[in-house]
């Protein structure tokens, strides 16, 4: 019989917390797959087109309701107080994996999706401010499909045309780019599973 006492008990629970949080990530994972936006093959297409008659921007590849289904499940992803936080998962990993080739790829993918939260392929200013991607998506998620924040429901209410379709591309397109990278992690949690990668991973039940 082993006891564990002080230190030992907390790194136990630890361990059996990081575990868990992983088994949960990956079930997260596959309440995302059903999406009916994943089953159809996400992607989208930003169309701009100006001519002497006019033009505008638009756009297209997805429904509105696929969306909105699929930001149900997305969400938990980059909310700071969900379990699946994946800001969390990747620290997690980092932390706690034993093989040094993971950790590169770990470090290496991180970097790119902290990168994707500061700019995408199409820089946008707005009244002289610099939109970030993530201040796209928090307009978006807060202020339009989640939780009705006044301040962000008058911004959206109050863009003009075209900018509000250019506000729209930052936040769908972080979307696509996340989903990306919450595969990639998926992947890697099922191989840190199957080759037991985990430090200490005898103390996990």
């Amino acid at each position: 019989m082993i006891v564990l006492k002080g230190e030992d008990m907390r790194a136990k629970k630890e361990e059996i917390i990081i575990k868990e949080r992983l088994e949960l990530f990956r079930e997260r994972v596959e309440v995302l797959r059903t999406t009916d936006l994943i089953k159809k093959g996400f992607g989208f297409k930003f169309t701009m087109a100006f001519g002497e008659k006019g033009g505008g921007v638009k756009i297209t590849g997805f429904k509105e309701d696929d969306l909105r289904s699929y930001l149900t499940a997305f969400r938990h992803f980059i909310l700071k107080n969900s379990p699946v936080y994946l800001n969390k998962i990747y620290n997690d990993l980092r932390k706690n994996v034993t093989d040094d080739e993971v950790k590169k790829m770990l470090n290496r993918n991180r970097d790119h999706w902290l990168q994707i939260h500061r700019q995408s392929a199409m820089g946008l200013t707005y009244n002289k401010k610099n939109i970030t991607p993530i201040f796209a998506v928090n307009l978006f998620i807060k202020g339009e499909y989640f939780h009705l924040n006044e301040d962000k429901r008058e911004f959206l209410k109050n863009l003009p045309y075209p900018f509000d379709m250019y506000f729209k591309h930052q936040f769908i397109d972080f979307l696509y780019l996340a989903n990306k990278h919450i595969r990639f992690i998926d992947s890697i949690i099922a191989k840190v599973f199957e080759e037991n990668l985990l430090v200490d991973d005898k103390l996990i039940t």
